[in-house]
């Protein structure tokens, strides 16, 4: 057994085959099939790539548990030093599982619930976002209830345009996401109601993918400027949390966000003495670090199209049919041949199952196997079981050895949920 090195590479091909790390991925189909396959090597380079930019910078660099809730993930994470950002109660129990203490926990989400906020302080998280005014009647009966004090940091909405999806974008003012310059004026002047709250800081994220560090850098002077005119009773500005969206090349045309110049252009020394910098990288530390591994069930041609259909669907990576998202696809053993144009599609009884439309793709057949690359962030995480399809297992590579981290499901796993019992009222 060869020992685990970070020089290993986490998906090429050797001669003619494609590899996770040191492992043919043939050999890794047939002993577990279907499955996403994540490279330690790939995911521990993207934790290096930001803590080299930002580990002497930002005091705390949460991962963005939702990405992807792989327990085995999490700990990793964990054990290398970062820290968590949770949007439910149960992202709050998996992140304590995996040993994420609270001191080092952010608490986001627009519709925060009860049980949501009974977690947070349960866990004794470091900050919760208020997105909200109408949050504050409710955090502040929980905290009270609890006899504690919720650290609270205002979730801000700038306006900004990051240039990306619609669908992921969250900092423009038709987004549901935070509030604007005048609200959150409003709420600290109401902040003497509230005495369970102490307001010490604010909230950005402008979105998803976002490629340049342009927006960032603005967002970030528009909402330091502000927070700076906010300072005073009822509001004492400790921290800063710029969110995250930093851009992954899924076409590999125009590279990942540049983190060193992000890093650069958010310096400001006079400023950031005293206070907390805090960062939410999600998909960016996971999505090139997944693969998902299935087979060609078989090819067709239809009114001059081609339909590589094949045994993933869209319940197993949505984004392609969610937001037209791309992943490179790959035959796992190319055949001799031109490419030509294809439509990969699953076996979902609907015309949105497809992981690529017209896409260049060689010659592939029945028993082939494809890999779809960037599959590490919001794969598993978006999984479902329409259609009655069992969600698939995963697996951690490390050099030449592979775990499953999670198995597949059994329909046994589902019936356990069903049920006849009558409501109590």
């Amino acid at each position: 057994m060869k020992p685990y090195s970070m020089q290993t590479e986490p998906f090429s091909n050797r001669e003619g085959v494609l590899h996770a790390e040191e492992i043919p991925l043939p050999r890794l189909y047939r002993a577990v099939g279907p499955c996403y396959v994540y490279s330690r090597a790939a995911l521990d380079r993207r934790v290096d790539a930001v803590l080299g930019s930002f580990g002497h910078r930002a005091q705390l660099i949460a991962y963005a548990v939702k990405a992807n809730t792989n327990a085995h993930l999490l700990r990793h994470f964990q054990e290398r030093g970062l820290g968590a950002e949770v949007v439910s109660a149960t992202e709050i129990r998996e992140a304590m599982r995996a040993g994420f203490a609270g001191v080092r926990m952010v608490c986001n989400g627009n519709g925060k619930s009860l049980e949501d906020l009974r977690a947070a302080i349960a866990a004794d998280a470091a900050w919760i976002n208020l997105d909200g005014a109408w949050e504050l009647p409710r955090l502040e009966a929980e905290a009270a209830r609890a006899d504690c004090v919720f650290h609270v940091l205002l979730r801000v909405n700038p306006d900004l345009d990051a240039s990306t999806h619609p669908y992921i974008s969250t900092g423009l003012k038709t987004s549901k996401f935070g509030m604007d310059f005048e609200e959150a004026h409003r709420v600290v002047g109401d902040a003497h109601h509230y005495p369970h709250l102490r307001l010490e800081g604010l909230h950005v994220h402008l979105g998803s993918q976002i490629h340049e560090p342009g927006p960032i850098r603005e967002a970030f002077t528009r909402v330091r400027d502000f927070g700076l005119s906010l300072e005073g009773p009822g509001f004492h500005f400790a921290a800063l949390n710029l969110g995250g969206g930093f851009g992954v090349d899924y076409r590999g045309e125009i590279g990942d966000l540049d983190l060193e110049s992000l890093a650069a252009s958010l310096e400001d020394p006079g400023f950031w003495k005293g206070r907390t910098w805090i960062l939410e990288p999600g998909r960016y530390l996971v999505a090139d670090g997944g693969i998902l591994l299935g087979e060609v069930l078989g090819v067709k041609r239809s009114h001059g199209r081609r339909f590589v259909i094949c045994e993933l669907g869209m319940n197993d990576l949505i984004r392609p049919a969610l937001y037209e998202a791309y992943h490179s696809i790959s035959p796992v053993s190319p055949r001799e041949g031109a490419a030509s144009p294809a439509d990969v599609v699953g076996p979902i009884c609907e015309s949105g199952d497809f992981l690529a439309q017209d896409r260049e793709l060689g010659p592939v057949e029945a028993g082939d196997l494809l890999a779809v690359r960037h599959a590490g962030a919001y794969g598993s995480a978006m999984a479902s079981n329409y259609n009655g399809r069992l969600r698939l297992p995963e697996v951690w590579v490390e050099g030449d050895r592979a775990f499953i981290t999670r198995r597949r499901e059994t329909p046994e796993d589902l019936e356990r949920l069903e049920g006849f019992e009558e409501v109590s009222w």
